[in-house]
């Protein structure tokens, strides 16, 4: 559940990069780029960590991001 909450989330970030500065863009990019590598490592080794505690972790963060391009746009 955590890793394509985290995908769909990760993903979402696509329709702010329009609008977004350059900073906000590569902000973006880096936490699209961080949740990736987090699903990966967590299919490839099937990591509990990566599931239970990076995930939702990131998953906060890209949130947290989204609030600040709503706001700022």
């Amino acid at each position: 559940m955590q890793l394509s909450e985290l995908e769909q989330e990760a993903n979402s970030l696509d329709e702010y990069l329009t609008n977004a500065s350059e900073e906000q863009i590569q902000e973006i990019k880096q936490q699209q780029e961080n949740a990736h590598t987090i699903i990966n490592i967590a299919k490839q080794t099937n990591s509990q960590r990566h599931r239970e505690f990076l995930a939702p972790k990131q998953t906060k963060q890209i949130r947290r991001l989204k609030e600040q391009l709503e706001k700022s746009s």
